[in-house]
């Protein structure tokens, strides 16, 4: 019958959807129900906007003019900027040298594109001494050792302050302003940090690109080149199949989370060594335990087998990278990988510094080549068979096409705007989609896919209750849109909503779709109990960057920190175990899971215990063994105790709104007005 009904969807019901819908999306009668209901919808106010006058078609036409991005960001405009392309390839010190300019700077920010790169930039400015925030969708740090306003702050990429004027602003990988999801958050920044210089890194094919948006701007630009540090040489030949001809160091890349765990368990049951695993659903946190597992020279931890995840966001100390595969599954079907998809990864190999390592290692970058070819430190890729290795040389010999647009997403101002021109009760997801329908770009720009915040309207469409700014809020919410997790996702969404609707006060166990009762199962080697415990942290994480947003969640910040605590301890400790090689432990594991991330889940109470005693004793962190270091002790103070007494959401907003948005957020207190992930 689903088939059927699949089958009945016009071609205009299948673009309200964003792509063609697939069977998996099928899986649960409440998902089906939401399908459903946006047909209809979509059907109702196409046939009412149609019959609509000609000032209501003139009002959407005038809201939907986007082909001068630049001119929404004011601020910027205002200066004369000077802008800093640093371009070159993998390992190439071209975001080392951006981060210099940085250090030297009064005020500034870094922007890059994982949580894990703004939290290494934070962390380096903290062992210097020098005063940072961090402010990531999930995760604010307020540095406040001394009393002074902090003027330097490391952010991911969609978190970019557009209304303060600093002096130095670097963007990491400013090439992925074409990707058609995230693109918009990179073209938000270049276009509207108002920095008096502001530092670009990225690949060479972005410049072409570049210097028109510049020239566009009337700001200044200044390229700076640079060369690989260390070599990078495809082998004449692959592995052929034979785990035996592993070395250490090696990291082989798959592209499925069972894939990457059967090649784990293949390679330790072949060469008797550790393999550390690296793939996107696992916890930040986790992916930097693994990597330094893997760096350190001093355990038996000699191979890693990794996603596309290595691509950014981890220093890597790899000397060979092998692919198992060159095709990819995009979603629909496997496909090839593109040009520069294949050199980002195959780019990690040969690394001349790891993050352990000191900086004045690095200082003469000028003679590293050389150096480095001399001591053998040459970054070597293969395949791991044969009929893979021409595709893998073909991509390494090859230019990659230049980027020709930039990604773009209207302002949430837009979005409430065009709202208000519409039929009362028009349902969110067809305002975005009518918006993107209607838009009007610049050949330079193109509109990002909204598939997947028109998805995430759609499930909280039956909640009432919810105006405009608040549903828009939701529909940029870290949502995860795997099969496994989308129905228990759904369910989560749906009831966060309602509570925010009746503007009720909560915290995570109230929340009846929260699954904290995994914290509470004993350890299974099982992938289905790793997923439940990646679908759980992924929960807290959402719960998180809601409640920095929903001020009637905010408080139950620590209660969610601790529990995401919990879920990164449980993980790591499953990873250790999840090979036939259980009896061993090693000094290495046991010193790095001390740091990243603290504790252990064995020594901790569990989270309803936590809630008990943090309403009898307040701020209980270490009564109740959190185990936390210098820097989490910090982050604890800002989302934790700190926040349970005096003002917190006010402390929280003067850094996400800035002073000038101040009078407006007291006007309508409940939410951050600002569009960011």
């Amino acid at each position: 019958m689903l088939k059927d009904t699949r089958n009945t969807l016009s071609k205009e019901d299948q673009r309200f959807r964003g792509k063609a819908l697939k069977a998996a999306d099928y899986e649960t009668v409440d998902t089906m129900q939401t399908v459903l209901h946006g047909v209809l919808i979509t059907r109702y106010y196409n046939t009412t906007l149609a019959r609509a006058g000609h000032d209501v078609q003139a009002a959407i036409k005038k809201v939907a003019d986007m082909r001068h991005p630049a001119e929404w960001y004011m601020e910027a405009r205002a200066q004369q900027r000077m802008i800093y392309l640093h371009i070159g390839p993998t390992n190439s010190g071209k975001t080392y040298h951006a981060l210099k300019e940085l250090e030297k700077a009064r005020s500034g920010f870094y922007a890059g594109p994982l949580r894990l790169l703004a939290h290494e930039v934070y962390s380096r400015f903290q062992a210097k001494g020098m005063k940072c925030n961090l402010l990531t969708g999930d995760d604010v740090r307020m540095d406040e050792s001394d009393g002074s306003e902090v003027q330097r702050y490391a952010a991911t990429v969609e978190m970019v302050d557009t209304s303060t004027i600093v002096d130095v602003g670097v963007i990491d990988e400013i090439q992925m302003m074409a990707d058609e999801d995230r693109g918009w958050a990179w073209t938000r920044a270049f276009l509207g940090a108002p920095a008096k210089e502001l530092h670009l890194c990225g690949e060479p094919r972005v410049l072409p690109l570049i210097k028109e948006m510049v020239g566009a701007m009337g700001d200044t630009l200044v390229v700076k080149t640079y060369d690989r540090l260390n070599p990078l040489k495809c082998m004449d030949r692959s592995l052929e199949g034979d785990f035996g001809q592993l070395r250490k160091g090696d990291a082989v890349v798959a592209f499925t989370i069972v894939g990457i765990h059967a090649l784990k368990k293949i390679i330790e049951n072949k060469t008797g060594k550790r393999v550390a695993i690296v793939y996107g659903s696992l916890p930040p946190e986790t992916r930097a335990q693994q990597a330094a597992l893997f760096n350190d020279p001093n355990n038996d931890y000699d191979y890693l087998v990794a996603s596309d995840a290595i691509g950014m966001g981890l220093n890597l100390s790899i000397k060979r990278v092998i692919f198992e595969t060159v095709f990819k599954f995009n979603g629909l079907r496997k496909e090839q990988m593109s040009i520069p998809q294949i050199k980002q990864i195959a780019g990690r190999a040969g690394r001349y510094r790891v993050a352990n390592q000191p900086e004045e290692h690095v200082k003469d970058v000028k003679s590293l080549p050389r150096r480095l070819e001399q001591e053998g430190s040459v970054g070597l890729v293969t395949t791991l068979y044969a009929d893979h290795l021409p595709i893998l040389r073909a991509a390494m010999t090859s230019e990659a096409p230049p980027i020709t647009v930039a990604g773009i997403l209207p302002p949430g101002d837009f979005i409430e705007d065009l709202a208000t021109r519409l039929p009362k009760e028009t349902p969110h997801a067809y305002v975005l989609q009518t918006l993107a329908e209607a838009a009007s770009v610049h050949p330079r720009y193109s509109m990002c896919e909204l598939r997947n915040q028109m998805k995430v309207a759609n499930i909280v469409e039956t909640v009432k209750g919810l105006d405009a700014q608040t549903r828009h809020v939701f529909t940029m919410a870290p949502f995860s849109f795997k099969v496994e997790y989308f129905a228990r996702g759904a369910a989560l969404l749906r009831e966060l909503a309602q509570y925010v609707a009746d503007r009720a006060t909560i915290d995570i166990t109230d929340l009846k779709h929260m699954p904290l009762e995994m914290l509470e199962q004993p350890l299974r080697s099982d992938r289905q109990y790793l997923a439940d415990l990646e679908f759980l942290h992924q929960a807290l994480i959402l719960y998180r960057w809601l409640g920095y947003r929903v001020a009637s969640l905010l408080h139950g910040a620590p209660m969610a920190q601790y529990a995401k605590e919990m879920v990164e301890a449980k993980i790591n400790t499953l990873l250790e175990d999840y090979s036939d090689a259980k009896s061993k432990k090693y000094e290495s594991v046991r010193k790095v899971r001390g740091q990243i991330p603290p504790g252990s889940y064995k020594d901790r109470v569990s989270v309803r215990e936590f809630a008990r005693q943090k309403r009898v004793v307040g701020d209980g962190h270490y009564k109740l063994k959190l185990h936390l270091g210098p820097a989490d002790s910090e982050a604890a103070a800002d989302a934790g105790g700190v926040m349970m007494s005096g003002n917190p959401w006010a402390r929280i907003q003067r850094f996400l709104l800035g002073t000038s948005c101040h009078q407006q957020q007291q006007q309508q207190p409940r939410l951050v007005r600002r569009q960011c992930r």
